[in-house]
């Protein structure tokens, strides 16, 4: 008789949290909210995903309403396979932005992997989120997926927003382990036949400071696309390569000769440097620098000489470059 009353009960609940509008607004919403909590609080996390199966396409809103009421760690786990459910929904872009934004705030590792799977959606706006998201959550994994994305993403603002990511996820992710897993790969798309990724490619090996790239980007200064020959840091003036590298260590400066010749060290300090660009004419070299303790950009003569602080505020300045005017 118990069990029969339970489930007549949990049968009210239902249908009144199916047929009416959950709003703030709403006294009878107000009730409703309460009696279907007290009620679906008695139920086991199992019997309580099956629900939130059942009314997924009409009442996602409200059941997220719900779900938020408790803190509950069943109830938490039921969130966060709420929100992986919703970023599978191949029909609504919105429903999949929105879900990858609440991962993000959940903040829980369990959603790395659905997210890194989720980065290869047909949405611009959704590898966005899903990048941003991952970024958030913090989690090292997350590192290889995102560097390959910020190659192979054909959106800039993407490109943009995994850069960021990566970022927030080590500030030092050009030293991790999980790009020294895909170097082989950065190398092989300098010959990539679409010229973003070529360009994508000779820039993250820029920041890489691999000196494994040194010939291989070499090569690529007979890129038909003038794009990609620019995003490689080259004088034609001096005929010199220049590139950061550091095997162990800090990251320092090096120019060398495109026969693979003279190679030579340009900054030897404590701190890394890179991103380092020649001017047009190639007689002075604007670079990046951690050196004091902030990322700051300086700037300095073709052979190393005269390094100069350009920056001196307590933000993070990068990518320098010179104006053609």
């Amino acid at each position: 008789m118990a069990a029969v009353i339970f489930l007549l009960a949990i049968g009210i609940a239902i249908l009144f949290f199916y047929y009416l509008p959950l709003t703030p607004s709403s006294l009878i919403g107000h009730i409703v909210r309460a009696l279907s909590y007290l009620i679906l609080s008695s139920l086991s996390s199992l019997i309580f995903q099956t629900l939130l199966w059942v009314f997924a396409d009409n009442q996602q809103k409200s059941v997220i309403d719900l779900i938020e009421l408790s803190d509950h760690k069943s109830y938490k786990t039921i969130r966060l396979q709420w929100f992986i459910l919703s970023l599978k929904n191949e029909t609504e872009d919105e429903k999949r932005v929105e879900s990858a934004k609440a991962l993000g705030n959940i903040g829980d590792i369990r959603a790395v992997e659905p997210l890194i799977i989720a980065l290869k959606d047909k949405s611009s706006k959704v590898r966005k989120a899903v990048a941003n998201a991952l970024g958030t959550i913090g989690d090292t994994s997350a590192l290889e997926p995102l560097l390959l994305l910020s190659i192979k993403d054909s959106d800039s603002d993407v490109r943009e927003v995994v850069a960021k990511a990566l970022e927030k996820i080590d500030p030092n992710w050009s030293k991790s382990k999980a790009v020294q897993k895909v170097f082989p790969q950065i190398i092989s798309f300098l010959k990539d036949k679409t010229f973003i990724v070529r360009e994508e490619s000779a820039k993250a090996l820029g920041i890489i400071g691999d000196i494994r790239a040194v010939e291989p980007l070499i090569i690529a200064l007979k890129d038909k696309s003038s794009k990609v020959r620019k995003a490689i840091s080259w004088s034609p003036i001096t005929d010199k390569l220049i590139f950061s590298a550091g095997e162990l260590g800090y990251l320092d400066i090096y120019t060398i000769s495109l026969d693979g010749s003279n190679l030579k060290r340009l900054t030897n300090i404590d701190g890394n440097d890179y991103e380092c660009k020649f001017s047009s004419n190639g007689a002075k070299i604007v670079f990046t620098s951690y050196r004091n303790g902030n990322q700051d950009i300086y700037i300095m003569n073709y052979d190393g000489s005269n390094q100069t602080q350009l920056t001196k505020s307590t933000n993070y300045e990068s990518h320098p470059l010179f104006c053609p005017n």
